[in-house]
């Protein structure tokens, strides 16, 4: 008996993602199941969260270090997920575009002295901003009162922050 036959006497009944290879995959037809609404574990509870106010914007934006009147390129994933030249083409964008700044969050440690090291690099000091991992609505809040584009990343993309941006912040462009 090979692995795949101990498989499926252990497991007759196999769920697996889309185009994830199987080594039993020759032993059953696929079907496809219908899940609503699982795609992302996104809680609807806090859709339509609210931007802050008008007036508090200033004063968000100064907690944050966010300049006044900069337009605001976000990224909110993983550091981890910006590869060089994903930074390099961020880089290129603020170097164009001289009263605009880069949001990034502050994680992990590591990462931010990596990219702190690129920013001097690049003569890009003061327009990469990073902020500490905030509670999920006040991170909602801000994103959607503080950021112009919501920037991904190339070849790991940032997930559950891009579904919650499409979700909770249709308004705001995705590229």
């Amino acid at each position: 008996m090979d692995t795949c036959d101990m498989i499926c006497l252990l497991a007759p009944i196999s769920a697996v993602l889309k185009d994830t290879p199987t080594c039993f995959g020759y032993r059953f037809s696929e079907h496809f199941i219908h899940l609503p609404s699982s795609y992302f574990p996104i809680i609807s509870a806090t859709a339509g969260a609210t931007s802050a106010n008008s007036e508090d914007i200033s004063s968000l934006r100064r907690r944050l270090g966010l300049p006044d009147g900069a337009f605001t390129y976000c990224n909110l994933g993983h550091l981890g997920k910006i590869d060089m030249s994903m930074f390099a083409a961020w880089a290129a964008i603020l170097q164009q575009r001289t009263s605009s700044v880069i949001w990034l969050l502050q994680r992990p440690a590591e990462a931010v002295a990596n990219v702190q090291r690129q920013i001097e690099a690049l003569s890009l000091t003061g327009r990469v901003i990073f902020t500490a991992k905030m509670d999920r609505d006040t991170y909602l809040t801000h994103v959607g009162s503080l950021c112009d584009v919501f920037l991904d990343t190339r070849h790991y993309n940032s997930h559950t922050v891009t579904a919650e941006v499409l979700v909770f912040l249709s308004c705001y462009p995705l590229p």
